[in-house]
């Protein structure tokens, strides 16, 4: 079976949107749909991957929930993103092998 992939970066694509939603997978959800093999073994695999969605402004006002987030968004402490990925500490350590997988999908 062959599978035709297209991969490109995705940053242009964001900055044509002024709203966007966007979320940040979890580390276990991540692994459970695209399992990642590395040899040697690294000392610790951070794999981070966002979901993301333009949004037009009367999106924003009808959809329920969007006042709600950009609230959230505004007063949320910046580093929360590592906690909803489960970046761990010693990621940042710089002893050993480490992988750090950084990608995204748009979500039409």
């Amino acid at each position: 079976m062959t599978y035709a992939v297209h991969i490109r970066y995705w940053l242009p694509d964001l900055l044509k949107h002024k709203h966007i939603a966007l979320r940040f997978l979890p580390q276990q959800v991540y692994e459970a749909a695209a399992p990642l093999s590395v040899s040697p073994s690294p000392c610790n695999v951070t794999r981070i991957f966002i979901l993301w969605k333009g949004l037009l402004p009367c999106e924003i006002d009808e959809e329920e929930g969007w006042e709600e987030a950009g609230k959230r968004a505004k007063e949320m402490d910046i580093g929360k993103w590592r906690d909803v990925v489960g970046l761990e500490t010693q990621a940042i350590d710089d002893k050993g092998l480490r992988v750090l997988e950084w990608g995204g999908m748009e979500v039409n």
